[in-house]
């Protein structure tokens, strides 16, 4: 079989070096740092000699990337699972394309005037096809490169109505809570860009690195290494169990049992969807005769036929103190209304932010309820049985990433798994695997300041819009004159 042309022979090789380190990265924690070789191998596409390589190099690597990690995609919707791979996979394509077409309108190949030495006469002097690779600033490298790839991250993730947040680099460090307390989720991305876009010119001989290219980027990543000061603390015994489309039986007979192993029990969570409707009269009487907190997932019907997915707080005096309705529904799933508002309950141990399964994927939901001085995160969450294990411990992984980004511990009960209990640390204290209907557990939760906005969260608004500022620029750049080729070619040999 005849050996590939230039360029598909580096295109497979790009291909094939991203999907290698994003799978060992999300599959063993301490080979995390290898996520660095998705962002390096889309800079590499995006030197090639047409965009259309760059673009369909990307969305070839977010296939084997995000497809084997999203099959359970196949077991909800079926062959409907294949636009959504495609869809994820695009923003991929579409980082390495922009990254092309900029370079070229803004960066390399325009005319050089007469006499004019440095990058851009270089640049004009090395063509784009063939094996022949054009002459990059490093500065402006080191500098778009992790700030477009923030941007299409953030937008990906947050900002459009197929937002996913899942399988970011970020997440790749779940295991890292240090790291991910000091970057944010977001920031981790922006530094991986970076650090990749560092590597490619260090690999490039052509390349001019100078300290100050390398300065800035470097002050921009150390702005966000900074803490928050600690409080007082409060505790509070706290206690969850798994339970699927349970009935009002089930959830009593799990209930005194929980309190019969666990009899220091303060608040019980329970998932979303627990009922059906809002709690009903016996669980009211249960927490009255119990003197027990319950959080309990449910459906608070509204008159014209729709509902709120909601959770219900019940304190020990019976009836219901707060509810809070889930802010993100899941697209194509009858999940209810979005809720109108978000609040804190302020709960005898202090504020507590309480959103529901899919909010807990999207920073700009909980950011709203660390912005209002929550101390803790409770999180009831449906990820049912049949969507499997690779699901639920992919979901299992923004946990500690949440807990370590605020500095605030995180309570997720799940339908079957996998329930956690976080520390502000980021550390999994007790946590329930995969499938344990009617498991329980238990512990003491400490309450001890409110949570801090990590870092990244005005870095990806600055990337955004610096993005923005980029294409704008891109459009509005003359395009590069065409070659006259009946002239001859001016060359530094035949210089007076």
């Amino acid at each position: 079989m005849p050996a590939l042309p230039w360029p598909w022979r580096r295109i497979a090789a790009l291909v094939a070096l991203a999907a290698i380190g994003f799978h060992l990265a999300f599959a063993f924690s301490a080979l995390a740092g290898l996520i660095v070789l998705l962002p390096f191998a889309l800079i590499g596409l995006s030197r090639l000699p047409q965009w259309r390589m760059a673009f369909y190099g990307g969305i070839a690597i977010g296939l084997l990337c995000y497809a084997p990690r999203l099959a359970f995609f196949w077991s909800i919707f079926k062959a409907a699972a294949i636009p959504l791979w495609v869809i994820l996979s695009v923003w991929l394509g579409l980082f390495a394309a922009a990254l092309w077409w900029l370079q070229r309108r803004l960066f390399i190949g325009r005319a050089s005037p007469p006499g004019q030495s440095g990058l851009l006469k270089e640049a004009a002097e090395h063509p784009l096809a063939g094996r022949g690779r054009p002459a990059y600033s490093s500065l402006w490298l080191l500098l778009v490169a992790p700030v477009l790839w923030t941007a299409l991250e953030f937008f990906r993730s947050e900002l459009y109505w197929l937002r996913f947040a899942w399988l970011t680099p970020g997440m790749a460090f779940e295991q890292w809570p240090g790291l991910i307390g000091t970057l944010g989720s977001y920031g981790i991305g922006f530094v991986a860009a970076f650090l990749a876009a560092t590597a490619t010119l260090l690999l490039d001989r052509r390349a001019k690195l100078s300290g100050s290219s390398v300065r800035l980027p470097i002050l921009l990543a150390s702005a966000l290494l900074a803490f928050a000061p600690s409080a007082s603390a409060k505790t509070v015994h706290i206690a969850g169990a798994q339970l699927e489309f349970p009935t009002h039986d089930e959830v009593l007979a799990t209930l005194n049992k929980l309190v019969a192993r666990y009899p220091q029990t303060e608040l019980i969570v329970l998932s979303e969807y627990t009922f059906d409707d809002a709690p009903p009269k016996s669980v009211l009487k249960w927490c009255r005769d119990h003197k027990r907190h319950l959080i309990a997932g449910g459906k608070d019907h509204l008159p014209d036929g729709s509902f709120y997915n909601t959770a219900f707080v019940v304190p020990p005096e019976g009836g219901i103190v707060f509810k809070q309705a889930k802010k993100q529904p899941i697209q194509f799933f009858k999940d209810g209304r979005p809720a109108p508002s978000q609040k804190l309950w302020i709960s005898p141990w202090g504020p507590i932010g309480i959103a529901i399964c899919y909010d807990f994927s999207y920073t700009r939901v909980i950011d709203e309820l660390v912005k209002q001085g929550a101390q803790t995160l409770i999180i009831p969450t449906m990820d049912v049985v049949d969507w499997g294990r690779a699901q639920h411990e992919t979901h299992g992984r923004l946990g500690p990433i949440r807990a370590a980004e605020y500095g605030i511990p995180v309570v997720r009960v799940c339908s079957s798994g996998v329930s956690q209990i976080v520390s502000a640390q980021g550390r999994v204290e007790q946590d329930l695997s995969f499938d344990g209907q009617g498991a329980i557990f238990a512990s003491t939760l400490t309450l001890e300041k409110a949570g801090r906005l990590p870092r990244d969260r005005w870095l990806v608004r600055g990337c955004v819009f610096a993005t923005a500022v980029l294409l704008l620029a891109g459009l509005l750049a003359p395009l590069r004159p065409k070659p006259d080729t009946s002239a001859p070619v001016s060359t530094p040999s035949s210089a007076p």
